[in-house]
């Protein structure tokens, strides 16, 4: 009894032909390994051992090494577009040239690729790739032409698909039905835990982080206050006051015709020891009660307290750091901190700030105001801008935007993983770490910005310009902050840095899901371009391409940068903040306390006058 098989292939004429070897000892043991193939939907030769055919004694064909058996023959047909079924028995025999004179006839395999837009922006079939195309967009997409070089290693023809529209459930018109019958690549935006078969390539590591220019003022009038506590400055006011009130009595007792005349002022004798310059007269200096009176004070003030606090406005001031932000938890003012539990509801409500579900086939995307969970501090919150995750995306909207894409997810995946875990376990889960906080924070209250020139302007949707406008704020090196994946912020530092001379871009030191990104090819192990493309990256090719596309990348932003340094470098304007406002805040002081003495002198004058006149008018 012959056994017969049914295989399904997709009606395309494109079909891949496999060419496998297995080692079976029993000829019905071919019933179940057919099961294996139809699992990859793939139309197929079996190439077998000949001494393990028990069934076959035909002798021409047991002199054979091996033998080909062709449990699917298919035959041109048209593509209706429907699933074709044959029936073929599996001891129909083929000898070799019969194998090569068919299988040189067959077409190629279709690949259906999906990449992401940051590796290539071209969308639709790739045709002719044995043939230098003439299309200049394909020419200068380098991640392409990767591409059409390992198909043209296969002999294949391949579409390309942007991935990110798969995500949105957006479909890639192909024009070839049964695309889901074919050979599929998926490049980059794949996890390298959840694929550690034959069928993986790494290509890159990569994680998420932050770049900002934003410097904290480190010098202010504050300064000047810090070395002593404030019951210190209190108790030194008091005491002044005190003892310039004393002084002045003991000047009145000891030679009241002098009190008038003498130029000596106590309270500027007191404010003088301070700056170890004090001076008094010495019909003063000589009395016994003064040298008495003063003695402690010179002593603990003049010498102890006031080289305490240069030595300490000192090792405040000489070592002053430059003040940066690294970190996320320095990027907004966080609603609740590790040390402590947060809220029961508030991961809940960071969820549904911007919430989406799943289950209704889209994003549902409506911003809700009311579980928000405090206001945007614009003093103390960082504006967060980022590229478009789509290279057609909407400029106006920020769900276009890579930075809420991330927020977003990371708190929806953190508010499941949290529900799941007390579900299961019974527990209330721990609190979240510093760096997760942040990032909830950074998504509720809403710190993703569209850069101001996508709002103020009508301009196309492109990247290139998205990326100069992000460039603009970015550059006011005020409480604003680029979070991309640290590829590409490495990148925009290396270049801001070029042309913004008078700006300091700091990297963050903190990084988040970080990622091992690669090809993941399907079905595995039934192609050789896995191979052709591991030795394509361990030769340094696919490195130095993405160099080439980086560098043509930020070649077109050259001018808009270069114009924009100039600008920046140049002396900016004195403004109200930091040692200027020290300087004011001093000046204002003296100002006030100046005026309080002539006011003094003023009405002391006044008296006098008075007095003289008063005599003169008596006599």
């Amino acid at each position: 009894m012959n056994p017969h098989i049914w295989v399904t292939i997709s009606a395309s004429v494109h079909l891949l032909w496999i060419r496998i070897t297995y080692n079976i000892s029993d000829i019905s043991d071919i019933y179940w390994r057919s099961f294996e193939l139809r699992n990859f939907r793939r139309a197929a030769f079996l190439q077998i051992s000949s001494n393990s055919l028990r069934n076959i004694t035909d002798p021409d064909i047991l002199n054979d090494s091996t033998h080909l058996i062709c449990y699917v023959c298919a035959k041109n047909k048209r593509n209706t577009g429907e699933t074709i079924y044959f029936e073929t028995e599996l001891q129909h025999v083929l000898k070799a040239e019969t194998f090569r004179e068919i299988s040189m006839k067959l077409n190629p395999a279709i690949w259906h690729i999906r990449a992401s837009t940051d590796f290539t922006t071209y969308i639709g079939p790739i045709q002719d790739q044995h043939k230098p195309t003439k299309n200049k967009k394909m020419n200068q997409d380098l991640g392409l032409n990767l591409i059409i070089m390992l198909l043209k290693k296969e002999n294949a023809s391949g579409i390309v698909c942007p991935l990110d529209l798969d995500i949105f459930r957006d479909t890639c018109d192909t024009g070839i039905s049964g695309l889901d019958m074919h050979l599929k690549i998926d490049v980059d935006l794949r996890k390298a835990s959840n694929y550690l078969s034959l069928d993986w390539v790494s290509w890159r590591e990569d994680s998420v982080t932050f770049l900002s220019c934003f410097v904290e003022q480190g010098l202010s009038f504050m300064m000047y206050l810090k070395p002593f506590h404030i019951k210190v400055w209190i108790t030194l006011l008091i005491s002044s006051s005190i003892l310039a009130a004393v002084i002045t009595l003991l000047i009145r007792n000891e030679n009241t015709k002098l009190t008038t005349s003498s130029n000596f002022s106590p309270t500027f004798f007191v404010i003088s020891t301070r700056f170890e310059e004090g001076y008094a007269p010495r019909w003063i200096e000589n009395r016994t009660p003064f040298r008495v009176i003063c003695a402690a004070w010179f002593l603990m003030v003049g010498i102890v307290l006031t080289n305490l606090y240069l030595g300490e406005a000192i090792s405040e001031l000489s070592p002053l750091p430059i003040s940066v932000v690294d970190k996320f938890t320095g990027l907004t003012v966080n609603y609740c901190n590790e040390e402590t539990d947060c809220p029961v509801d508030w991961m809940a409500r960071a969820k549904a700030y911007w919430d989406y579900d799943w289950l209704s086939g889209g994003y549902d995307l409506a911003k809700n105001n009311t579980n928000s969970l405090r206001r945007f501090n614009n003093r103390k919150d960082f504006k967060i801008y980022s590229f478009l995750r789509r290279y057609n995306g909407n400029v106006t909207n920020i769900q276009s935007y890579t930075a809420f894409l991330f927020l977003q997810e990371f708190v929806h995946l953190e508010y499941n993983r949290r529900k799941y875990w007390e579900y299961y376990t019974d527990k209330k889960p721990g609190n979240l770490s510093e760096i997760a906080i942040a990032i909830v924070n950074l998504h509720n209250p809403q710190h993703v910005e569209v850069p101001g020139l996508m709002l103020n302007t009508n301009y196309s949707n492109e990247s290139l310009t998205v990326e100069k406008s992000v460039e603009d704020e970015i550059t006011k090196c005020g409480r604003r902050a680029l979070l991309e994946k640290t590829s590409i912020i490495l990148n925009e530092q290396k270049h801001l840095s070029r042309f913004y001379l008078a700006s300091k871009f700091t990297v963050s030191k903190e990084t988040v899901e970080a990622t091992s990104f690669g090809w993941h090819f399907e079905p595995k192990g039934f192609s050789l371009m896995p191979a052709h493309l591991k030795r394509t990256i361990e030769g340094g090719i696919v490195t130095r391409l993405m160099d080439y596309k980086t560098a043509a990348k930020y070649r077109e932003r050259r001018r808009h940068s270069w114009g924009r340094g100039i600008k920046a470098s140049k002396v900016k304007r004195l403004e109200i903040g930091g040692s200027i406002q020290t300087i004011f805040v001093m000046w204002a002081l003296l100002i006030v306390f100046a005026g309080l003495v002539i006011i003094k002198e003023l009405w002391s004058s006044w008296r006098t006058l008075s007095v003289v006149r008063i005599i003169r008018f008596g006599t």
